[in-house]
């Protein structure tokens, strides 16, 4: 269970609070897939960051299994969040191997040496995502698609149970958009995860997706497609002088 109690995000600046969004409640279970969408610039990858304790809250507080994220020490989230990100960090002399495999260091030694069964679980993360070919490459050798696989194959190594991915399938072309959510659904659905991604890809997010994260300025609201979509939520959040959004179909249509 991951709760969101009164969660103000944002940034201290120089004794000054920037404030992202406020006031948002919310909770998710493991075995449902979650798309949080909205915006640019609405505070989505703000609100990954802070879920995931990469940044602390303004105000208020993210729990995990009854406990505040805030009490938790670096090992025992790494043990639990994995976490995939925008960000291209990792150096570039690593092959894709070595990049999942480090997925598995917070269960190795200092040394970071795996072991027979830490290989097995890198070798079923790579062969899930479709990488098997590749990982021998470098990272810095593969496009930005196959690298952003290697990200979440080193996310699945690590096999928590909670999973946070800022748009993942960003960089894919569109049957690898559709191939990486159905994967991230049966993770949800079949090894009883959290899985909360971000997404501009709003037409695979509604067909994909067990639950809605709407962020907006005024808060953040949760329910599944059809819930959102009776009370008008998405419509007031889709519909311009270009486009609407057909409830009915779960459509966005150009006028």
């Amino acid at each position: 269970m991951l709760e969101l109690r009164d969660l103000y995000i944002g940034y201290s600046e120089d004794d000054h609070r920037r404030i992202v969004a406020k006031t948002l409640n919310a909770s998710l279970s493991c075995g449902v897939l979650t798309c949080l969408i909205g915006a640019n610039g609405i505070g989505k990858s703000t609100l990954m960051r802070t879920m995931a304790a990469f940044q602390p809250p303004l105000r208020g507080e993210v729990w995990i299994n009854g406990r505040s994220v805030a009490s938790y020490t670096p090992k025992e989230l790494s043990e639990r969040i994995g976490v995939v990100l925008t960000e291209k960090n990792m150096p570039a002399d690593l092959t894709i191997e070595e990049v999942v495999g480090l997925g598995r260091a917070p269960y190795t030694n200092f040394w970071g040496t795996l072991k027979e069964e830490d290989r097995k679980i890198v070798d079923e993360a790579i062969a899930l995502v479709g990488l098997d070919a590749l990982r021998s490459r470098k990272i810095h050798q593969v496009s930005d698609g196959e690298r952003q696989k290697a990200m979440i194959a080193k996310a699945l190594a690590q096999q928590t149970s909670v999973i946070f991915l800022d748009e993942p399938t960003a960089f894919l072309d569109y049957p690898s958009k559709i191939s990486m959510m159905q994967l991230l659904r049966r993770l949800a659905h079949e090894q009883n995860k959290l899985v909360l991604l971000s997404t501009h890809d709003l037409e695979i997010a509604f067909q994909t997706a067990d639950h809605i994260w709407l962020l907006q300025q005024d808060g953040l609201r949760a329910g599944t497609l059809d819930e959102l979509s009776r009370c008008g939520a998405i419509s007031d959040f889709l519909d311009s002088d270009e486009i609407y959004y057909d409830a009915k179909n779960h459509r966005i249509m150009l006028r």
